[in-house]
């Protein structure tokens, strides 16, 4: 078959224009109005008036291109107009559909490693570049084109878009330095309730800093430092909905803005000190917290860990938001191997760091208050801050320098947080000479830790599903200052949570709250906290979120108080783990070592004393659930508690080595748990020992298999309720 002759009256000039206007449409217009409308708050100017200028250089670009090729030879014109829709729809597929496949992070400063999708990072790359001459090859066979061709792509983005389209373009975005009032740095004689959100600021950490620095520590008059504090979430936005309502976010629901802010507007503390008559200032990294009645919200995003005041550190934003939105535009429409280049570790292809205006310290909006405070007499004030703390990776040393690179190590953050306290204490000192000291009160909390080890850990874990980095992310700091106090820092074990900054902040300002405030509760009385782990790359979907559930005793140093409570899953569930291992485990068993390597997958260790998994009960008549394992010699007498959807747990009778290698334990399904679907179940050892010729890891048990069956039997060890 001949290849069509090329002529330039084969193409109709609305066909040809529209070749043309499909590539220019997706890559001018289309993919950064989509990108600029998900930045707002990384911008100085609206989305609205970016969309007209992009539309005007979209059809600008496109009749000139067009325009041009018409005036070429025909067979340029026509191999021009099939080059460039060929591109439009790679372009299209590439950033409408295959870009959504994988996870970028969150661009917050951590190092993203695009190549642990392996074999998918190369593929992607290839078929990417092979689809460009494959595209054109097709067209190319292809006398005239089909008008319908090129409104494909164009459609594609235009669905993209359409979400977008419907949002309001005044929510979120960054107050540009002419547009801040000087009232932003006001505080009141009358009374004032500071909140510092210091990101990933740990509590075990913050006490050494204390312990190292006596005379750091002198300026923190009036402070307690709660070390036995639990966060709820190891992110941020549930961690801050729950300080600000007293409400733990509920990831079953999931998370969406039509909901949320209507929650917030209502039932947040702040709205309480708004109806008391404050002055409500906010300076968080996303608008979305903040009150309608609020008197400032001055958004001071920190992406790709890039400090930002209420002024610029330098000039040039606009050319910055310019850049940022070109290199966002080609981060969506090509594979990984060039999203790597442009990403270049946060420091971006074209949005050179020098040019955003960030500070080079992490806290500059504090030492804008401290440097720039006035006082006023005429109501109380009430200000919000959420800025950098501590969090992953560490960039600056003690004395607020950047890094040569950034570090993840305990050091480095413990550097990092000395820098922050010292700029809060160079706050404090502006409040005394300003002589409203004693008429403030502070609480300084961490959203969650750093993802470091504590440095005062003590017992055997629980389950080792709770590694050494998330049990020190589970500890977030706080401090809480008081009116009126001048008492040198104190240290309390008080075991407090995230969910009664609430309260606390109430009680500070002098309001009325339901629950009690941390400096007023019962000495005497156990608390029962909840930190869950649950899902980042879906927590934004608006779908459900998975979770894991840890349920936190005291004091939360001790690893042996972190058990597993709950897991929360939106995919299937297995129905058996037969044999237990990684390929069968993973996601849905924690506190195994589950195996992976052939030949040794056919059984996995208990690691900690608890085992905890779901797993589906497949048909009504399944009465059982059935666990062969192994105890080894070592271990002697080993019993094993069991419990089903939170039943009362069953228990065994003693458990040890026998001349069979494996036992099965069947413990009856209470009856609410033999419908169909998926069950919690949390296995609890009375020991766990560590095996001989082994100095890394303790072991309760050797499981093959956990599977439900049709009834129990008496074939089993005795057993009891309690």
């Amino acid at each position: 078959m001949s290849q069509p002759k090329p002529d330039k009256n084969h193409e109709p000039l609305l066909v040809a224009f529209s070749c043309h206007f499909a590539f220019w449409f997706g890559l001018v217009f289309a993919t950064p109005v989509f990108v600029a409308a998900h930045n707002r708050e990384d911008l100085v100017f609206g989305v609205g008036a970016f969309a007209l200028w992009a539309a005007l250089a979209t059809l600008v670009i496109s009749l000139s291109t067009w325009k041009m090729a018409d005036l070429l030879r025909a067979p340029a014109a026509w191999w021009l107009a099939r080059i460039l829709l060929a591109a439009a729809i790679v372009i299209a597929i590439q950033g409408n559909m295959v870009h959504g496949l994988f996870d970028y992070g969150a661009f917050n400063g951590e190092r993203v490693d695009y190549r642990a999708y392996g074999w998918a990072f190369w593929l992607e790359a290839i078929a990417w570049l092979a689809a460009f001459p494959l595209g054109i090859w097709l067209l190319a066979r292809l006398s005239k084109l089909p008008g319908w061709l090129a409104v494909l792509p164009i459609a594609s983005f235009l669905l993209l878009l359409a979400p977008v389209i419907s949002r309001s373009d005044t929510a979120g975005n960054v107050v540009a330095e002419d547009n801040i009032d000087a009232s932003v740095f006001d505080f009141s004689s009358v009374g004032n309730l500071v909140h510092l959100l210091a990101d990933g600021l740990q509590a075990d950490v913050v006490r050494q800093v204390f312990e190292e620095n006596p005379d750091l520590a002198g300026h923190f008059e009036g402070f307690t430092l709660y070390t036995d504090n639990v966060g709820t979430n190891q992110g941020t936005a549930p961690a801050m909905y729950t300080m600000l309502t007293g409400k733990s976010f509920d990831l079953k629901t999931g998370f969406d803005y039509r909901t949320v802010i209507p929650d917030i507007e209502k039932n947040s503390y702040q709205a309480e000190l708004a109806k008391a008559g404050y002055r409500i200032d906010y300076v968080p990294i996303s608008g979305f917290i903040c009150l309608k009645a609020a008197d400032s919200c001055v958004v001071r995003p920190f992406n790709d860990m890039k400090s930002r005041g209420f002024y610029r550190h330098r000039g040039e934003d606009t050319q910055y938001s310019i850049r940022l939105i070109a290199d966002l535009s080609l981060f969506r429409v090509v594979p990984m191997f060039f999203k790597e280049k442009i990403h270049n570790d946060g420091e971006w292809f074209f949005a050179d760091t020098t040019l955003d205006g960030s500070s080079p310290y992490p806290d500059p909006v504090i030492r804008e208050w401290s440097q720039q405070m006035q006082v006023v007499d005429d109501r109380p004030v009430y200000k919000w801050h959420h800025f950098i703390g501590t969090h992953v990776p560490a960039k600056w040393n003690a004395q607020c320098q950047l890094l040569d690179e950034a570090a993840k190590d305990r050091p480095a953050y413990v550097e990092q947080a000395h820098c922050i306290l010292r700029g809060i204490a160079g706050l404090l000192d502006a409040l005394e000479s300003n002589g409203i000291y004693d008429q403030t009160a502070m609480i300084l909390s961490g959203d969650h830790g750093h993802n470091s080890a504590s440095d005062d850990a003590i017992g055997d874990w629980f389950n080792t599903a709770l590694t050494p980095g998330l049990h020190g992310t589970g500890r977030p700091a706080l401090l809480v200052k008081r009116k009126n106090l001048r008492h040198p820092l104190a240290f309390s074990d008080q075991p407090t949570s995230i969910m009664d900054i609430k309260a606390t902040a109430l009680a500070l300002s002098d309001q009325a709250a339901s629950s009690p405030p941390v400096f007023d509760f019962d000495d005497e009385a156990p608390r029962e906290r909840l930190f869950r782990v649950y899902s980042t790359a879906v927590f934004y979907s608006g779908n459900p979120v998975p979770y894991t559930e840890y349920s936190v005793g005291q004091p939360a140093n001790d690893r042996s108080v972190w058990s597993i409570s709950d897991i929360f899953m939106t995919e299937p569930v297995p129905a058996q783990y037969d044999p237990l291992n990684r390929p069968n485990g993973k996601g849905f068993v924690h506190g195994a070592r589950l195996r992976k390597s052939m030949g040794n997958n056919q059984s996995s260790w208990v690691t900690g004393r608890q085992i905890a998994f779901v797993i589906a009960v497949p048909e009504p008549a399944h009465q059982a659930l059935e666990i062969s394992l192994h105890v080894p010699e070592w271990m002697g007498k080993q019993h094993v508690a069991v419990s089903i959807d939170g039943a009362r747990p069953w228990r065994s009778g003693p458990l040890e080595f026998g001349e069979d290698f494996w036992q099965a334990v069947r413990v009856p399904l209470p009856g609410e748990s033999r419908r169909p679907g998926y069950h919690f179940v949390s296995m609890v050892f009375d020991k766990l020992l560590q095996p001989p010729d082994v100095d890394n890891w303790k072991a309760a048990a050797l499981v093959q298999s956990i599977r439900t069956v049709e009834k129990a039997n008496g074939d089993q060890p005795e057993a009891t309720h309690q």
